[in-house]
């Protein structure tokens, strides 16, 4: 809820076409990060895929999620 200097203002109402509209947008972005996140992985498993292990041993490692 919105608070405006001692006054309770209401939110606006959600119409439906905007929240179509919405969707589609973040559907579509998701869509083309996908893309480009399989165009990296191919890449870099291309490169991989040349090395040998004890070039891939020599890698530095990358955490990609903090551990718990």
């Amino acid at each position: 809820m919105l608070l405006e200097v001692g006054h309770l203002c209401q939110e606006p109402a959600l119409d439906d076409l905007t929240v179509r509209q919405t969707g589609a947008i973040a559907f579509e972005l998701t869509r083309i990060v996908d893309r480009r996140i399989a165009e990296h992985q191919d890449a870099v498993f291309g490169e991989l895929g040349t090395m040998t292990k004890g070039e891939l041993d020599r890698l530095q490692v990358v955490e990609v999620a903090a551990e718990t």
